[in-house]
């Protein structure tokens, strides 16, 4: 089982945008629906299913708020009822509804990724250890190539030395340069491969949020991270970059900075010329 930082039990209510001034929050008995997961059976059958009826919600301080929810506890507690194929579905909508703040995102894709250990699909668990590795903050990184370590071992329990020849490139590709180096064949991240229907998984998402303005950040970094789960780094670059260069300052250009190091880190398979990135960049973004 992959650990994860504990976390407390909330009964969630989210105040949703600072834009919207007069928003009430929305309430969600997180609690109470974890209480009926674990309880299982009809009980536990009800409780996903309305879980489920939350995100079809036209409201987007419901769908955003379950979102959170499934963050905070229905995804650990889907896990701990063994609902694993539910954990799947039910952490792919919450992803699609917030695509654009990557800390949400990881948490998901590790809960997605547990899943697929527990029901023994070690392969596809380590496709998406790999674009968890993609779509992670650079503060996340490390924790992401731990994760894709643990599924390594499971994957390809006959290749002994496959762990070691990851870490072993990670420290090669760890040397900070601005010049994009050839791409080396034969490499671990290099050999993964999604399968079709995880390769497609968030083709709606990634869709709509083409049709969002260029500068929208929330929308624009959806639509990279979309990109980055489906193992298309260099189109997920592009969006990163058009991103940048339309944001001009604040708190917003240090995100974008960072999206595009994001990517690079995926195109490249190595955190060195995106930390060398975010270096370059630094200055702009105080």
């Amino acid at each position: 089982m992959i650990a994860r930082k504990s976390i407390l039990p909330v009964f969630l209510a989210v105040l949703l945008c600072a834009s919207v001034a007069h928003a009430q929050p929305v309430k969600i008995d997180s609690d109470g629906i974890c209480g009926r997961i674990l309880q299982g059976g009809d009980v536990a059958d009800k409780a996903i299913a309305e879980v489920r009826e939350l995100f079809k919600s036209p409201d987007w301080k419901v769908t955003v708020s379950a979102t959170m929810a499934v963050r905070y506890q229905i995804g650990h507690a889907l896990l701990e009822a063994q609902r694993f194929e539910e954990c799947l579905d039910i952490c792919r909508l919450a992803i699609n509804y917030m695509a654009g703040t990557t800390e949400f995102v990881e948490q998901l894709q590790e809960y997605r990724i547990e899943a697929l250990l527990a029901l023994g699909r070690h392969d596809d668990a380590l496709a998406n250890a790999k674009v968890l590795y993609n779509v992670a903050s650079m503060k996340g990184t490390a924790r992401a190539m731990r994760v894709f370590c643990q599924c390594l071992e499971l994957a390809r329990p006959d290749d002994k030395g496959i762990i070691d020849r990851f870490k072993a490139e990670q420290i090669a590709g760890a040397k900070q340069t601005l010049v994009a180096q050839p791409r080396q064949p034969g490499t671990v991240l290099g050999s993964i491969r999604l399968s079709i229907a995880d390769s497609r998984l968030y083709e709606d998402r990634i869709a709509k949020n083409r049709q969002a303005s260029v500068d929208d950040m929330s929308w624009r970094s959806g639509l990279g991270n979309g990109l980055l789960l489906e193992d298309r780094p260099d189109e997920a670059l592009q969006v990163m970059e058009e991103l940048c260069q339309a944001t001009t300052k604040g708190e917003n250009l240090k995100h974008a900075i960072e999206n595009v190091a994001r990517a690079i880190k995926a195109q490249d398979g190595a955190i060195g010329r995106a930390n060398a990135y975010i270096m370059h960049n630094r200055s702009q973004a105080r």
